[in-house]
């Protein structure tokens, strides 16, 4: 059939809203991983009050893994979603919101 994969499924290409996750952010089909991943950090982000550029935290006072630093190099992290000051970092809930 037209649309089925080799095992018969039916696979969504689409873009899901992540339940539960923030808004903005979303699942893509082979990157849930990631994208669990990401929401985790932006609760840590949160969590911690990391929110603006006066509240920043440093990458060991919101228990980041070193990952984190290649991330903010990706287009992920060149989103402005995680922005840095001084060495601190902070979440942008306006971008996010706007992905």
């Amino acid at each position: 059939m037209r649309g089925m994969g080799s095992t018969g499924d039916r696979r969504d290409t689409s873009k899901t809203a992540v339940p539960g996750g923030p808004e903005g952010i979303h699942d893509t089909p082979g990157m849930p991983g990631m994208m669990g991943r990401m929401r985790e950090i932006v609760e840590t982000f949160r969590e911690k009050g990391a929110t603006s550029p006066e509240k920043a935290l440093s990458m060991e006072e919101l228990g980041l893994p070193p990952m984190f630093r290649m991330m903010m190099q990706s287009p992920m992290g060149q989103s402005g979603i995680f922005n840095e000051v001084d060495g601190k970092y902070y979440i942008s809930e306006e971008r996010l919101n706007n992905m």
